[in-house]
């Protein structure tokens, strides 16, 4: 079955094949299912509220009540 991973950051996004994913993950000495967990984990994080975003966050919301 064919599989294609949809990476999306900031309105941007990127189609990796199957295959892509297979030679990339063969060239690293990995699974491609470790590349496409490793993957998915650096882009959520990478979409995670930093501790400064989150403590100005609660700032703010404090200041206001």
């Amino acid at each position: 079955m064919k599989q294609e991973m949809i990476i999306s950051k900031d309105g941007e996004t990127m189609i990796v094949s199957d295959e892509n994913l297979i030679k990339v993950a063969a060239l690293l000495g990995v699974t491609p299912e470790s590349l496409r967990s490793t993957t998915a984990q650096l882009f959520k994080s990478a979409d995670a509220v930093s501790l400064a975003d989150a403590l100005k966050s609660k700032i703010k919301q404090l200041k206001g009540k």
